[in-house]
């Protein structure tokens, strides 16, 4: 009679061969994870890039006024030094709105941002650009860097 199966050895061999491939695969697996977060992260700096492109030929079409009502919300297109082509922030009630009323998909808030939000900052006049256009809003997700907006010149990019 013969028997059917693994003998114990042969158990013992695919185990520790599953072993070798899993501990070669995880950094693979793992960086993957980072590539995917940083592609998320570029996204949602294009889908504002995109937004600001049209909401700024929204303001030129409607006769560049000081400020452009968006969904119920004010973006203003002015601040001390005069007006900008883009929204522009004061504080980070600033930054939340133009996030908010330009991207959909995540949310921007102020404090405690869990891992669908993005947790915004206003970073101030930026040292960046050489004329003073606007402030700078700092927009970061979890585990994934950040994305920035020097409001009144549609500057975007990813840190």
């Amino acid at each position: 009679m013969k028997n059917k199966g693994f003998s114990l050895v042969e158990m013992v061999v695919v185990i520790v061969l599953l072993g070798i491939l899993a501990v070669t695969a995880a950094p693979r697996f793992l960086n993957l994870q980072d590539d995917a977060r940083d592609a998320v992260l570029k996204g949602y700096a294009g889908a504002l890039k995109g937004s600001l492109g049209i909401v700024s030929g929204k303001w030129m079409v409607e006769g560049e006024p000081s400020t452009l009502t968006i969904d119920g919300t004010e973006l203003s297109f002015v601040n001390e030094e005069g007006k900008f082509n883009f929204p522009v922030a004061a504080d980070t009630n600033d930054c939340v709105n133009i996030w908010n009323v330009l991207v959909d998909g995540v949310r921007s808030v102020e404090t405690d941002a869990s891992k669908d939000e993005l947790l915004t900052k206003y970073l101030g006049m930026s040292a960046q650009v050489e004329e003073v256009m606007g402030a700078t809003c700092q927009y970061a997700l979890l585990n994934a860097g950040s994305i920035l907006y020097v409001s009144g010149t549609g500057e975007v990019s990813v840190n």
